[in-house]
């Protein structure tokens, strides 16, 4: 059995003990930070452990909380060490926390930007390049195309696509929200049986509770 890490141990205790926010107690915290008080900003990164341990892990294992092969899976086994992820996702968070404007307005979401939207931008685009630079320096250079969009994209646009899915979480069930990223995140054309009804059923709920001029929006967005 494997020694966990000092690293590992700590945010593991951290995600244990400080629960995750609520988005109210969020925005009232980062604003806190943003604001220069002593002592919120390492509060912030406590009650994101779990947070930043989930894409520790997955940028470690290539596999995500559900259980499918994550975003960086090609190139997750051993690439870099699970202690060196969990510290380039901890850094990132606290970047992400030093760089964020509380009243950023995003033009493509056309809503407010929430800090964990900003936050995840920032920690998967940070982690993608570091796999990216490891792979590169065993001589495994890794294909752009693995990479998630992040790495390399309009930050405004990535956000934006953040934005949607946490809405679609907000409308949606835990099912229809997952059955409704694994048909977009197949060809839709291609997509047949049980997954490609599931994903037109969760479509249809979503026109059923989102607005349709911020449906539209999104469409637009995402296509």
């Amino acid at each position: 059995m494997a020694t966990r890490s000092r690293t590992d141990e700590e945010f593991t205790e951290y995600a244990r003990r400080y629960l995750p926010l609520s988005l109210e107690e969020e925005d009232t915290l980062i604003r806190r930070v943003v604001a220069g008080e002593e002592g919120t900003l390492e509060l912030l990164l406590k009650h994101n452990a779990a947070k930043v341990l989930q894409f520790a892990l997955e940028a470690y294992y290539g596999v995500n909380r559900r259980g499918n092969p994550s975003i960086w899976s090609r190139y997750a086994h051993g690439v870099l060490p699970l202690d060196d992820c969990i510290m380039l996702a901890a850094e990132a968070f606290i970047h992400a926390a030093r760089t964020f404007d509380p009243n950023r307005y995003s033009p493509v979401a056309k809503a407010r930007v929430r800090f964990r939207s900003w936050a995840n931008f920032i920690i998967r685009r940070e982690l993608a390049n570091a796999l990216k630079r490891a792979a590169k320096k065993r001589d495994d250079p890794m294909d752009d195309t693995v990479l998630p969009p992040q790495s390399g994209a309009d930050p405004e646009v990535e956000v934006a696509r953040l934005l949607f899915w946490e809405r679609v979480d907000e409308l949606l069930s835990p099912e229809d929200a997952a059955n409704l990223r694994e048909f977009l995140n197949k060809q839709p054309a291609k997509t047949a049986g049980k997954v490609r009804s599931a994903g037109l059923e969760a479509i249809k709920r979503l026109k059923e509770k989102m607005p349709e001029h911020e449906l539209r929006h999104y469409a637009k967005m995402l296509c």
